[in-house]
């Protein structure tokens, strides 16, 4: 736990290397622990409010959402923060992301995990995350339809019928 109110107020600064698990919040975002490495200071802006600055690096691995193979990316963001209680969440403009803490104790890997579910695209595919075509990966494409030939009825008789009649 890391008290965010007086870290913002000192102009903090914190490196931290974290490894998230898929079951902590992240069940169908990644399939496999995510190692990351976690940047942050706390500054002031332009109006002398405390706000918190950081930089994330992951190394995740995911299931395309289309073809179910594995993808592996290196997801590279950042996020901004205003640590308040939840009554002064109300005073922050419209471009000012909240940190909502009451007693301003915060759990870094819950922040993490918290700004990492916010960056990841709603739909986690080859495509978004890679920019490769994801009928590349596929095994089974969609839309193809893939002929059988198919046996009559009446020739399946006849077959038993000869059988019946060589034994």
């Amino acid at each position: 736990m890391l008290n965010i109110l007086k870290f913002v107020k000192n102009a903090g600064q914190l490196e931290q290397q974290l490894v998230l698990q898929p079951g902590e919040r992240l069940e169908g975002l990644i399939s496999e622990p995510v190692d990351c490495a976690l940047q942050m200071h706390g500054t002031q802006d332009a109006a002398g409010k405390p706000f918190l600055v950081g930089h994330v690096q992951a190394k995740l691995v995911t299931d395309c959402q289309v073809c179910m193979e594995k993808i592996k990316v290196n997801f590279d963001f950042n996020f901004e923060l205003y640590p308040v209680n939840s009554k002064k969440a109300e005073d922050l403009n419209d471009d000012q992301e909240p940190l909502i803490t009451e007693d301003g104790d915060v759990d870094i890997k819950d922040l993490v995990i918290n700004e990492l579910i916010l960056a990841l695209p709603s739909v986690l595919t080859h495509e978004v995350l890679t920019e490769e075509d994801c009928s590349k990966h596929q095994i089974m494409r969609a839309g193809e339809v893939v002929e059988q030939k198919k046996r009559s009825p009446f020739e399946v008789l006849k077959q038993l019928k000869s059988d019946d009649f060589n034994s």
